[in-house]
């Protein structure tokens, strides 16, 4: 009951914020051990479930990096901090409009609380141990740092599909692995490898010393200048997720492209452009410059033939 309460008092508390799911009420009956907090339904799922259903591309993967670390940005700049202390997929809910929601605030804490927040309690282990950070897997209380730990984690599954340490059932064997730092490899069918600068900031999270980790503050504003850097005809060439402003809300890979954005298929083409594949990204271009024109978005126009002149 006490922790039911601590839930819906730190939930309910948060003035209202597009990536965090809004607190509707609740309902507990304690006599049968029966108590829910009520928040609006996603027809998406989680952002696993998300992923697995739609397959997005990688600039829309990046749309859903932005929005989980935007919602992170905001709990941890709250006076004081809230710690979310269950940041992964499972709890990242995704909408109609294809915006994220972080949910299950039932490990959130202040930042201030001391009493609170801590793996062990009295009733056994709580929390998810594959997002663990080491220091939490060694009794220290959750903090802003170990959310950014899990942070770190949850990008690897929106940009992998994979949840941390796969293959590895056994609670033991994660915990072993998580205090060997046996840190994944990058590799083609990750797309990491086309995101340095995203596998760079995600390496620095999991610093074994938490003090050394980026704050949410300073993620969100890598990850905006990702996705919205200057053409990549100025910028020298190397592997960088592009992506115009506005940001492209995902859409399933295999739509019709009419159903596309241009803006995505213009995305698809600075990566290529990136990745130097001047035929697959004339391609996207062409694609996109179609759509624009369809459209008459003049700005769209310019900013593609400019691309095209380019890499021709």
């Amino acid at each position: 009951r006490q922790a039911f309460t601590r839930e819906m008092l730190v939930w309910s508390s948060f003035e209202e914020h597009p990536g965090i799911a809004k607190f509707l009420g609740f309902y507990a009956d304690f006599k049968r051990s029966e108590a829910w907090l009520l928040s609006p339904w996603e027809p998406n799922g989680n952002v696993s479930e998300f992923i697995k259903a739609h397959n997005p591309e990688v600039p829309e993967k990046m749309s859903l990096i932005y929005d989980t670390i935007d919602a992170l940005s905001f709990l941890h700049q709250l006076d004081p901090p809230v710690c979310h202390g269950d940041i992964k997929a499972a709890n990242v809910l995704v909408s109609a409009a294809y915006k994220v929601r972080l949910c299950d605030f039932g490990l959130a804490r202040l930042h201030e609380d001391s009493g609170f927040g801590r793996l062990e309690t009295s009733t056994g282990m709580k929390g998810s141990i594959r997002w663990c950070s080491p220091e939490i897997l060694n009794n220290a209380m959750r903090a802003p740092t170990s959310d950014m730990y899990a942070w770190a984690w949850l990008v690897w599954e929106i940009m992998t599909g994979d949840l941390p340490y796969e293959g590895t059932s056994a609670d033991y064997a994660i915990m072993r692995q998580i205090f060997e730092s046996p840190l994944p490899q990058i590799d083609g069918v990750s797309r990491l490898s086309d995101c340095l600068q995203v596998w760079d900031l995600m390496l620095r999270c999991w610093n074994g010393d938490p003090q050394q980790r980026p704050t949410a503050r300073m993620c969100k504003s890598t990850i905006t200048n990702l996705v919205s850097l200057p053409d990549p005809v100025s910028q020298s060439k190397a592997p960088l997720i592009l992506h115009k402003q506005p940001r492209c809300t995902p859409t399933a890979a295999n739509a019709d492209h009419h159903t596309r954005s241009a803006a995505l298929l213009e995305s698809l083409g600075d990566l290529e452009t990136w990745k130097g594949n001047r035929i697959g990204s004339n391609a996207y271009l062409n694609e996109a410059l179609g759509l624009y024109e369809k459209e008459a978005d003049i700005k769209g126009i310019a900013s593609v033939l400019v691309k095209q002149a380019a890499v021709a």
